[in-house]
C-alpha cells in the first residue's frame, strides 16, 4: 500500500461520517499538505491526540482539553470557525465548562 492508500484509509478511519467524494478531497488537500510539511496543529492532532470524542469539521481549530479520562482531545466549542450551525442542531456535548457554547 502506497502513502496515498494509507493516507486515505487513516482519513476515512478518523472521518466516518463524510461522504465518499468528498473525503476524497479533504484527504487530497491534507495529503498535498501534509508533503509540504503540513500544518502544526493538524499534525499535532493527528499524532498526539485522541480525536475520537470530537471529529473537528473542516476548516475548525479548536483548543486542546484534558478530560476527565486523562486524554486530549480537541474541544467541542472553544475555537475558531467552529460551525455552530451543524454542532448546536446536533446537540453536541462540551467536554467540559470551559468549552460551552453559551
Amino acid at each position: 500500500m502506497n502513502n496515498w492508500q494509507q493516507h486515505l484509509k487513516k482519513f476515512r478511519e478518523h472521518h466516518p461520517d463524510i461522504p465518499y467524494r468528498q473525503a476524497l478531497k479533504q484527504a487530497s488537500l491534507s495529503y498535498k499538505q501534509s508533503k509540504r510539511g503540513g500544518d502544526l496543529y493538524q499534525s499535532t492532532l493527528n499524532t498526539v491526540l485522541s480525536t475520537k470524542k470530537n471529529k473537528l469539521l473542516p476548516g475548525e481549530k479548536h483548543g486542546i482539553i484534558k478530560t476527565t479520562d486523562g486524554k486530549l482531545n480537541p474541544a467541542v466549542y472553544m475555537g475558531p470557525n467552529t460551525n455552530l450551525g451543524i454542532r448546536i442542531p446536533r446537540k453536541d456535548r462540551a467536554l467540559s465548562h470551559v468549552d460551552k457554547h453559551t
